[in-house]
């Protein structure tokens, strides 16, 4: 039976710039995304947030805010191509984030870096570029346009 996942990325903003990660040993390896990961059962989407924002990086914070939503029914990734998956992703921005970031994880990022949001990294991991793209326009939903025809 196939499952619908749900993913909530973090958004950390620090002197203009962004922090994002090569992605490591997984789906989207070798491209770039903020801190995320899978909604546990009986979990607030903060808490979540909170929970993989210090396990990935070693950064707290003290709020969270809802910065997008979208149901995406498949994956593309210039690593792995097409992959049917179904994921509901959701976008936090970190408020009164504190410490500094550590590579807490290396078995899933290369590392951490500042990156101007104007001018990410390529490739981008797509659903890091749609919480980044909602950030930036002030746009808090995109549909997935990949069933629009049936």
């Amino acid at each position: 039976m196939e499952h619908i996942r749900v993913v909530v990325y973090v958004l950390v903003m620090r002197n203009n710039r962004i922090l994002m990660g090569k992605r490591k040993g997984g789906f989207g390896e070798g491209e770039w995304a903020m801190p995320a990961g899978h909604l546990e059962f009986n979990e607030a989407f903060e808490e979540c947030a909170r929970r993989e924002l210090q396990e990935e990086t070693g950064l707290t914070a003290d709020r969270f805010d809802f910065v997008a939503l979208r149901n995406q029914h498949c994956y593309t990734s210039k690593a792995s191509g097409f992959t049917p998956r179904h994921y509901v992703i959701l976008g936090m921005v970190a408020r009164d984030v504190q410490g500094e970031p550590r590579l807490t994880e290396p078995n899933r990022c290369f590392g951490w870096e500042w990156i101007d949001p104007n001018a990410p990294p390529e490739p981008m991991f797509e659903p890091a570029r749609m919480i980044l793209e909602c950030y930036l326009k002030g746009q808090v939903y995109i549909p997935d346009r990949a069933h629009e025809a049936t």
